[in-house]
């Protein structure tokens, strides 16, 4: 289990419980004790939560997601190498929408290599690393601020996205299912998720292997509204038909079709 599922499970068991005790978490999550006190020291200078003696408890009722500057440190190589797949399927002068992910946050380095893109994003550090790049028009939507995902969402941020049309969206999500499609941890992120999707003329969802076979609270969209995925490893063989069957071109660095 990788240390940003491995926390979110962790804030997850703390949602429905005063207090929970880091022998208590070694044996839910099959690992070590001395790899959970790591992980509690992580999650309270977060902000995430509180240590006790021998464990842990939720600083309130509502447990929230690991902030962006945590994920950013996770899965970077994953990331790295999803980001590289995705600059090849974008081209000179096109409209994008670019969603607060750290994911697609990965990608935005590499967006100096095109000219005269125009961008809208949600996200906070997005539109400010998108600032340094000559050639590039930036547009940040606006609307309520979200501090742990350093996002706009809300009626502002929607607004925003409905009066564009784009060539491609490009965004990531916390979880993905056969049954299920996209889902988030964020009713929020959710609808703006899926106003970014219906404004794209292709979207391209950016997710790492980490990702598969889970669900989460709110959904996002059923698979027919996904034109592409690009992720890290080599899906199994059930989700390749599966997708095969969807209609959804996969990528991931064993292949070269670019």
């Amino acid at each position: 289990m990788y240390p940003t599922e491995r926390h979110q499970k962790i804030l997850d068991r703390l949602k429905n419980r005063k207090s929970i005790s880091v022998l208590e978490l070694a044996g839910e999550l099959h690992t070590g004790e001395a790899t959970i006190r790591r992980d509690l020291a992580k999650l309270a200078n977060a902000g995430l939560l509180a240590r006790t003696h021998g464990g842990a408890m939720p600083v309130n009722a509502l447990v929230s997601e690991i902030p962006l500057q945590v994920r950013e440190a996770d899965q970077k190589t994953a990331k790295t190498d999803i980001a590289t797949l995705a600059i090849q399927t974008i081209f000179d002068n096109e409209t994008l929408i670019l969603d607060s992910s750290s994911t697609v946050l990965r990608l935005v380095p590499l967006l100096k290599t095109k000219t005269n893109l125009t961008i809208f994003s949600n996200g906070v550090r997005t539109c400010l690393m998108l600032a340094d790049i000559s050639k590039i028009r930036v547009y940040g939507t606006g609307g309520r601020l979200r501090e742990n995902s350093l996002s706009f969402v809300g009626y502002g941020a929607l607004a925003a996205i409905d009066t564009i049309i784009a060539d491609q969206c490009f965004i990531s999500c916390k979880s993905l299912s056969i049954d299920h499609g996209l889902t988030d941890l964020d009713v929020d992120e959710a609808e703006l998720r899926k106003k970014m999707m219906a404004k794209s003329k292709k979207v391209t969802l950016l997710v790492d292997h980490t990702k598969f076979n889970q669900t989460t609270s709110f959904h996002i969209a059923d698979w027919d509204k996904i034109d592409r995925l690009i992720t890290d490893e080599k899906p199994n063989d059930e989700w390749l038909t599966f997708l095969e069957k969807m209609k959804v071109d996969v990528l991931w660095p064993a292949i070269s079709d670019f």
